[in-house]
């Protein structure tokens, strides 16, 4: 069950960055909704499932968006494979070092964009403040997110009467 609610959190997130976050753009900062439920399946789910969880949304995000392609899959999965290793559970209690973990996964997530920049133009200044700008709108979308989702979790959906 949690798998395919995974599944249905991941296309509709797909959807929202494709139809109206994509079209958000604050100082050349844009949101980046998937990143969020990277972090989430490496929480929840096992280390074969988040990783082919991450690769399929990161496909899927690389062949809506092709200029980057294979980027998004590289990056992703990398984070994906540091925040299994590395996690802890997300609660109340640690929002601070939640902040500050998700703060640091979007600093190597845009790091890897920026060397691409830097490489392909050589122009070691471009995307620095929208850079910073996404670092820092990105991180508390991602917050905010990752705790929506964990407290979606404890809510209990029945869909028989007699359970009601």
């Amino acid at each position: 069950m949690r798998l395919l609610k995974c599944i249905i959190i991941s296309f509709i997130a797909i959807y929202l960055q494709v139809l109206f976050l994509s079209k958000i753009n604050i100082l050349g900062a844009r949101l980046y909704l998937p990143l969020a439920l990277v972090i989430y399946f490496a929480i929840k789910l096992t280390y074969s499932k988040c990783l082919t969880m991450t690769f399929l949304i990161s496909l899927l995000w690389d062949i809506l968006y092709p200029q980057l392609l294979g980027l998004n899959i590289i990056i992703n999965v990398l984070i994906c494979h540091l925040v299994f290793i590395y996690h802890s559970s997300i609660n109340k209690d640690k929002i601070i070092s939640v902040f500050f973990s998700v703060l640091l996964i979007n600093i190597l997530y845009f790091v890897g964009y920026w060397l691409y920049y830097t490489i392909a133009f050589l122009n070691h200044h471009i995307l620095i403040i929208s850079s910073l700008v996404s670092i820092i709108l990105n991180t508390t979308l991602h917050v905010i997110i990752l705790c929506l989702l964990v407290l979606s979790e404890r809510l209990r959906v029945s869909f028989r009467e007699s359970e009601i």
